[in-house]
């Protein structure tokens, strides 16, 4: 299964799954770099954070996107990564509705 879930068109930024896999998974970063990242992986886990820690941070702030980044293990916010975070937050992912119906929090 094939998706351009950034919506830009191009297939070396396409999302290949196979068949029956899972529609999203939250993995380690690496050996990815943040442009790597999937958006829906980065919403899921987004999600995930704020769902554990809903009462000390506020879904899209800054001290949000930071805990975001150090699930993947990175560290700075620049301009372009929070852009690149809040597209992939504001984005509709049905897949990781699903996913986080399927998650159980801590």
């Amino acid at each position: 299964m094939t998706e351009d879930e950034w919506g830009e068109g191009k297939p070396v930024r396409f999302i290949v799954r196979p068949v029956d896999s899972e529609p999203v998974v939250a993995r380690e970063r690496r050996p990815r770099e943040f442009p790597e990242l999937p958006p829906s992986e980065l919403q899921l886990v987004a999600r995930l954070v704020h769902r554990e820690r809903a009462d000390e941070l506020d879904f899209g702030s800054e001290e949000h996107l930071r805990a975001v980044l150090a699930e993947f293990d990175l560290r700075r916010l620049t301009k372009q990564v929070r852009k690149a975070l809040m597209d992939a937050l504001e984005r509709p992912y049905p897949h990781v509705d699903a996913a986080l119906g399927e998650v159980v929090p801590k």
